[in-house]
């Protein structure tokens, strides 16, 4: 339900609004775990988060201060749905790791819910993609997948208050992959954003790394 509404809302907004709203997902994600599984989430945390949402909001070239951009509620309401479901499952993946569920049967159910439920819609719409679109799909099913796995693993070792605004960092490493791929301009707001981000991964990482250390003395 998550992904349908954030491609939904890539349909009804700009690419980088889109993106600025699907990454609210690390606050709705820190807040849910401090109330479902009793995470706790302390101010220098939620500074790093507010911190990371800023660079990527940065980097994107501040979407939504253009005059000329027009959306309505329920378009607000479907992209915001997806941020707050992304950050629930996120939260239900750290909550099954805590139940000693394997990350390979969390991420069995994906597929499993997503491939009956989507079928028959893909079916009506279905256009014979050519050659190089086979390749390109294919090529996203397995980035998708090891990215997947990595993801999984990761919620089963961290807090998920503290795995989720790492999930920042995609967007700079995007945007560089744009410049080195495509031949995209690296702009100045990439470079500044990508600083806060970065700061703001490495006041989480800190953090943790702090409280580990508490731990063992």
């Amino acid at each position: 339900m998550a992904l349908f509404c954030v491609y939904e809302a890539i349909q009804r907004f700009s690419l980088s609004e889109a993106t600025v709203i699907q990454y609210l997902f690390p606050i709705f994600t820190t807040l849910l775990a401090s109330f479902l599984i009793s995470e706790h989430v302390g101010k220098k945390l939620i500074f790093a988060i507010v911190l990371g949402f800023g660079g990527v909001y940065i980097i994107l070239g501040l979407p939504f201060l253009n005059p000329d951009s027009s959306f309505n509620t329920l378009s607000v309401l479907i992209a915001i749905s997806g941020a707050f479901l992304s950050g629930l499952a996120y939260v239900l993946v750290r909550l099954a790791s805590n139940m000693n569920e394997s990350p390979y049967v969390i991420m069995f159910y994906f597929p499993l819910f997503t491939i009956p439920l989507s079928l028959p819609f893909a079916y009506s719409a279905w256009i014979s993609p050519s050659f190089n679109n086979w390749i390109a799909l294919l090529l996203i099913g397995i980035c998708a997948q090891i990215g997947q796995t990595f993801l999984t693993f990761g919620y089963k070792l961290l807090p998920a208050s503290k795995a989720a605004p790492t999930s920042y960092i995609q967007v700079p490493f995007s945007a560089l992959a744009g410049a080195l791929i495509f031949y995209e301009n690296i702009s100045y707001n990439f470079i500044l954003g990508s600083i806060i981000i970065f700061f703001a991964i490495f006041l989480i990482v800190e953090k943790r790394t702090q409280s580990e250390y508490k731990l063992l003395h």
